[in-house]
């Protein structure tokens, strides 16, 4: 019976350390990616907005 507790909780652990380290690599790939597409955006945003402020 602890065999089978310390064999669940072992994989318990294994399983949510996979998760947190999937999820920080996903946010790290995100924002990889947001970085090229808001530094090519923000200027036509900047423009976009001291044009139509006037």
């Amino acid at each position: 019976m602890a065999a089978y507790l310390y064999r669940m909780a072992f994989k318990a652990l294994v399983i949510t350390s996979v998760l947190i380290f999937a999820c920080q690599l996903a946010v790290v790939v995100a924002a990889a990616r947001a970085v090229p597409a808001d530094h090519s955006s923000a200027p036509v945003i900047g423009c976009n907005m001291k044009g139509s402020t006037p």
